[in-house]
């Protein structure tokens, strides 16, 4: 019998949804729930399927080892919060994604609310009431540390924009404990009116 090409094993019956459970089931092996797996079918989703792809596409070769050398700033930043593995991390987002660290970002900082908006309308909203928004390095480093509950009532979470793409890193509660959530999310990306962002204090 003739062995049948790649193209016609995928069109076959039952090939998805096998491949979809064996995802699923990768996810609980992670420590994550359908409620995580669901993310790629949200605002941001096409974020995680482009960085599956590039995955398979680069396994095997150097490519794979080099998108994972340029996480490791990232993977220490969130590794400090203590969440352990209770978190997601964008595969397109890298170190040099990161803003430039700015001096004295040891200031005081507090939440600010924001009513139902997408996520580059409420950065220029905070950016009009003159209230920088906290780094990323402050939320994970310092702010996640100094309030191990955050995150428990309602996401606290920093955008920001670099290299021409948005970015947000999150802290919410999950499985009983604080997660820490770093995405790639696209201008419009819509955030519930329970978000609060982390902003330097005047």
């Amino acid at each position: 019998m003739a062995r049948q090409s790649p193209s016609a094993i995928i069109s076959g019956a039952g090939w998805t949804a096998s491949v979809f459970l064996k995802l699923q089931k990768a996810v609980q092996k992670e420590g994550g729930t359908d409620e995580d797996l669901y993310k790629i079918d949200l605002p941001g989703g096409e974020s995680l399927i482009t960085g599956m792809a590039k995955l398979i596409v680069g396994a095997g070769n150097k490519v794979a080892q080099v998108a994972v050398d340029l996480q490791v700033r990232l993977k220490a930043l969130i590794a400090g919060t203590g969440c352990g593995k209770n978190f997601y991390l964008d595969s397109t987002v890298k170190d040099s994604d990161l803003p430039d660290e700015v001096e004295g970002e040891d200031a005081q900082f507090e939440e600010t609310t924001t009513r139902s908006r997408h996520t580059a309308e409420i950065f220029g909203e905070i950016k009009e009431k003159g209230r920088p928004m906290a780094s990323p390095q402050v939320l994970l480093e310092r702010y996640a540390k100094a309030h191990p509950e955050a995150g428990k009532h309602y996401q606290v979470a920093v955008i920001w924009q670099k290299n021409g793409r948005w970015f947000y890193a999150a802290l919410h509660w999950h499985i009983g404990r604080q997660r820490v959530d770093v995405y790639c999310s696209g201008a419009y990306g819509l955030w519930s009116e329970s978000s609060r962002f982390l902003v330097r204090k005047p």
